[in-house]
């Protein structure tokens, strides 16, 4: 009998901070029409580090984005196959943001301490995709990370840069 194996999807994403104290979101254009950090999966032949760099500049144009290390890790379902989710704490060096049209029509720089005052709710798109909903008053985002996810990458890039 052949063996099997077992190949799950591999996706990478980026948490970039700039000067330690804002980290950046793409605003998606398909949906769930949420703000993500850039990212996506791993193509064949390629590691997740090389991926999420590739996938850096192709959705933000950025190519001076110093990539230290992974963060998260997280294991799930996607369209009923496994998935491994790869999240990198990145330091933003210099550059414009250029988005790719066709993923993202908005980017924003997040502010550490505004998003700290936010009121937060979690709840699921229909492909199952945790959301977290940051309000302030009558002003509503959802992102793809949670309040913890934020500090702990935050928090990893501050004891790799000291």
């Amino acid at each position: 009998m052949g063996e099997t194996y077992w190949r799950p999807l591999v996706a990478v994403s980026a948490l970039i901070w700039r000067a330690g104290r804002e980290v950046l979101f793409l605003h998606r254009v398909q949906p769930p029409r949420i703000w993500v950090p850039p990212g996506g999966r791993v193509e064949a032949g390629e590691t997740p580090l090389s991926a999420i760099q590739r996938e850096i500049r192709e959705e933000t144009g950025l190519e001076d984005v110093a990539v230290l290390a992974p963060c998260i890790v997280e294991a799930g379902l996607h369209d009923g196959r496994d998935i491994l989710f790869i999240d990198y704490v990145g330091e933003y060096r210099a550059g414009e943001v250029r988005l790719s049209p066709s993923e993202h029509d908005a980017f924003q720089w997040l502010d550490i301490d505004r998003l700290e005052r936010a009121e937060v709710h979690r709840s699921t798109a229909a492909g199952g995709e945790l959301l977290y909903h940051y309000r302030w008053g009558q002003e509503e985002m959802i992102l793809s990370h949670s309040p913890a996810q934020l500090r702990f990458s935050r928090r990893l890039l501050q004891c790799l840069s000291e």
